[in-house]
């Protein structure tokens, strides 16, 4: 239970570090968000006629489905934008927290399915096999259908791919290599 628990600590540690590298030392997600451009009292005033914290989205949907595909088109489309008009605290290190936590936990179950792998004579390839499967299962069935469905531009969806994708498959090869039976 001791080597479970090492393993799944240290594939969270290894998920979060990569999350923590992708944006904080490589340049891609800058480079994929972006900031309203305009002078500082045109954003206020755009923003003033906001009043409640939320999802918002242009066009909105209200309307007929059709008259909605056709302002769509048309553009401008402003997708999933978050607004906190009273502005918002944020407690980084309580998040970094909660996120690290929550990959440890998914460390915890992917550590579990490789240790019963290992333990029933599976090969170091298809424990990391396996751990990709899951990064890509998580990908299917978390990911994809929000950053479809949003229209994410390709830039974005490719790096939430990736952010998944890398960290889990590496996560997989040290947890299979932590977990080999004795």
């Amino acid at each position: 239970m001791g080597r479970l628990l090492l393993a799944a600590l240290v594939g969270g540690l290894l998920v979060f570090a990569w999350g923590t590298i992708s944006w904080t030392v490589l340049p891609f997600h800058d480079e994929t968000i972006h900031t309203f451009p305009g002078e500082q009292d045109e954003i206020d005033a755009f923003f003033s006629r906001v009043t409640e914290s939320g999802l918002y989205h242009y066009p909105g949907m209200d309307g007929k489905r059709a008259e909605i595909e056709a302002r769509r088109a048309a553009g401008p489309v402003v997708s999933k934008m978050i607004v906190y008009p009273d502005g918002i605290e944020t407690n980084m290190a309580a998040k970094l927290g909660i996120v690290l936590l929550i990959h440890t936990g998914g460390a915890l179950i992917l550590a579990m399915m490789i240790k019963g792998m290992r333990q029933g004579g599976a090969p170091f390839l298809a424990c990391v096999v396996v751990g990709g499967l899951f990064a890509v299962f998580a990908v299917a069935a978390a990911s994809m259908p929000d950053l479809l469905f949003w229209d994410y531009p390709r830039e974005r969806v490719t790096l939430s791919i990736l952010d998944v994708l890398i960290p889990w498959t590496l996560a997989s090869i040290v947890m299979s290599l932590m977990l080999k039976p004795r």
